[in-house]
């Protein structure tokens, strides 16, 4: 036998187990164009798909017509600025997004017609509709989401349609596991926790504020909004992730690696602004989690530190070991004054957890184990990382 001979496989004689990897990988347009047609083996095996995704784009009609065609085997649809496009008949989908959509659209997202619904993003209305009618088709979707009535429904984003009102006829929705949406008030935002026990994200974005608007906060206020935005960016070089804000930022921090219960709610007065954020060390044994930690920005700030403590148990000599209540601390070499900002305060954190220090231990025991047995040491605050730490996203 040559051994140098060559065996040349054919397109359509590869095992069917590996066109269904091929396929699935492609778009329906792409499978028709590309692949349908080419002979009855291949027809067949595009005809026994089941998990097909579809993209509509400016009514474009050829690829509504492959919509009626494929409508049993179309999981996953995209919709973008096609208002003639009915897509109800198509009872098998698993993700749903509808970009500039109309209201008539968000109209027709209902159970009966999307009983397998999982994922659902919406991104803007393109539509001429008056607002107190995007306003009722807002409020009327998610009442059905927040009612369980979507009982496989896990992601759900929703932006650029307006402000969402909370109802009374929210319910249970315990497949949610990720919202976003433009913004929240406290009060609805407190009401989705409720209403989602199993939530474990909850985003909406920063919002940009104008000179104008920005006039009329305090002098310290202003001050606070800027640390801020400033320690938003820190996430970009892997030293903090802001999660929440109760004044100007809507967010919930992912959960733990492990089975720590979700954090709820936090916040004992209204008077204290509150954030939740992750730091992220990058010297080990903690650079391989985050770690959520609770600021507690007291009504007298500027004139009284803030209060920083970790809501993750983390196994450090600077910090108490009694679960999640730890230290009211800055340390000896950060002593508050008002001209001190809520950036300095978070980067003393982050610089006592990558350097114990020693002298002034918060627990006797591990600042002696750091100190005269560091592998055990090493071994137990990793342990504890791998177990309690938060992913670094």
């Amino acid at each position: 036998m040559n051994n140098n001979s060559i065996h040349v496989t054919l397109f359509e004689d590869l095992p069917v187990e590996i066109l269904l990897k091929i396929f699935h990988l492609l778009s329906l347009d792409e499978l028709v164009t590309k692949f349908l047609g080419l002979n009855t083996y291949i027809n067949l095996v595009i005809q026994s798909l089941t998990h097909i995704k579809h993209t509509i784009i400016n009514n474009d009609t050829n690829a509504i017509d492959l919509r009626h065609l494929f409508a049993t085997q179309i999981d996953r649809l995209i919709i973008t600025r096609s208002p003639s496009v009915d897509f109800t008949s198509l009872n098998n989908l698993r993700s749903l997004t509808i970009k500039y959509g109309t209201v008539k659209q968000l109209y027709d997202i209902l159970p009966q017609h999307f009983p397998r619904l999982e994922i659902l993003h919406i991104n803007g209305l393109d539509d001429v509709s008056a607002a107190n009618a995007r306003e009722r088709i807002i409020s009327d979707l998610f009442k059905i989401i927040f009612s369980n009535r979507f009982p496989r429904l896990r992601i759900c984003t929703a932006t650029q349609i307006g402000i969402l009102v909370s109802k009374p006829e929210w319910t249970k929705s315990p497949a949610l596991l990720y919202l976003q949406l433009d913004s929240a008030t406290a009060h609805v935002r407190d009401q989705i926790y409720s209403t989602c026990p199993n939530l474990r994200s909850f985003k909406s974005f920063l919002p940009p504020i104008s000179a104008v608007s920005l006039s009329t906060f305090s002098p310290y206020a202003k001050r606070l909004h800027y640390d801020l935005m400033k320690i938003q960016q820190w996430k970009s070089e892997n030293r903090f992730i802001l999660d929440y804000c109760s004044t100007f930022y809507n967010g919930r921090p992912p959960s733990h690696f492990g089975d720590l219960p979700t954090i709820t709610r936090l916040f004992d007065s209204t008077d204290n602004i509150f954030i939740l954020g992750r730091i992220l060390p990058n010297n080990t044994p903690y650079n391989s989690g985050s770690f959520l930690i609770k600021i507690t920005v007291l009504s007298d700030y500027p004139f009284q530190s803030p209060v920083g403590c970790f809501l993750d148990p983390i196994y450090h000599p600077n910090v108490r070991a009694n679960g999640r209540h730890c230290c009211n601390w800055i340390g000896p070499h950060f002593q508050w004054t008002p001209t001190f900002t809520l950036v300095n305060l978070v980067n003393s954190i982050i610089h006592i957890i990558e350097n114990p220090d020693l002298q002034n231990h918060r627990d006797i025991d591990i600042a002696n184990e750091y100190q005269n047995n560091y592998e055990r040491f090493y071994d137990k605050a990793l342990k504890c990382t791998l177990k309690y730490g938060r992913p670094r996203i």
